[in-house]
């Protein structure tokens, strides 16, 4: 496994240089949480793939990986890094990259440009692999609700998503001696592991899809904070509206009025 932790100017300067001409990277941040206003990126994790890759081979494919301390480099070193993020050159695949997206462009004021997210291409790939509907509200039904409550919700167009865990599983990728729990190492094996699955399908080599440059994500909101008082919580999750079957009630028949009954009383007794 060829891993290179870079924590120095020299390094990353280096390092830079390797992955610049690449076509193709992997990329996965880890930090405190990210995307947030108080998140901190400790760990941008780069990885290059494979020189000679073997779309017919069952082996779990090695890239290099370069992990950057962002915590110990100055900003002035990462500069050229993050005008390779930034350039439409470089085709970037990620896993689930929403909080490496909005971290990047509000604490780096860098916009990641033509991206391939793998969990979409994970989506795309359920037809391809014949999946019926019932199997789509199958797995919204183990994310969430049973599968009766699925069964009156409005779900057209929902997708369960799956995590990095599970994925290779899915698609029969031979992860054998990775960890379990997954790090950022494992996840960009997993990820060159993936891509090189998904190569090997016509079906989704020409309909992989693509993020290119579209309108910035909106600012982050202004935080609130006082010395005595926490910031507000967020409302209770709640569940969806359900829409509960009421059986019609048929109203009762007419009747005709009750009348009294006249009964004459009986005669006296004669004397």
């Amino acid at each position: 496994m060829d891993v290179h932790l870079i924590n120095t100017p020299a390094l990353a300067s280096t390092a830079i240089a390797s992955i610049a001409p690449q076509p193709i990277i992997y990329l996965d941040c880890e930090g405190s949480d990210l995307g947030a206003i108080d998140g901190t990126l400790s760990l941008l994790s780069i990885g290059i793939p494979s020189p000679h890759p073997n779309p017919d081979s069952t082996s779990p494919l090695s890239p290099r990986i370069y992990l950057f301390d962002t915590l110990s480099l100055p900003l002035p070193s990462l500069s050229h890094l993050l005008a390779l993020l930034a350039s439409p050159n470089t085709l970037k695949l990620v896993w689930d990259g929403r909080q490496d997206f909005s971290e990047l462009f509000h604490r780096f004021n860098t916009p990641l440009t033509n991206v391939v997210d793998l969990q979409l291409v994970d989506i795309h790939s359920r037809s391809v692999r014949k999946e019926t509907d019932i199997d789509r509200l199958r797995r919204i039904s183990l994310k969430c609700h049973p599968m009766w409550q699925v069964g009156l919700l409005e779900t057209d167009g929902i997708h369960g998503l799956v995590g990095l865990k599970r994925a290779p599983r899915e698609h029969m990728v031979y992860t054998a001696d990775l960890d379990s729990e997954g790090n950022n190492i494992t996840h960009l094996i997993i990820l060159a592991n993936l891509h090189c699955t998904y190569l090997r399908r016509p079906a989704l080599r020409g309909g992989l899809p693509r993020q290119m440059d579209g309108p910035p994500p909106p600012p982050l909101p202004t935080p609130l904070r006082c010395k005595r008082h926490r910031p507000p919580r967020p409302p209770p999750r709640t569940l969806p509206h359900l829409r509960i079957h009421v059986p019609r009630v048929r109203p009762p028949l007419p009747q005709a009025p009750i009348r009294p009954l006249c009964i004459p009383p009986p005669p006296y007794p004669p004397r």
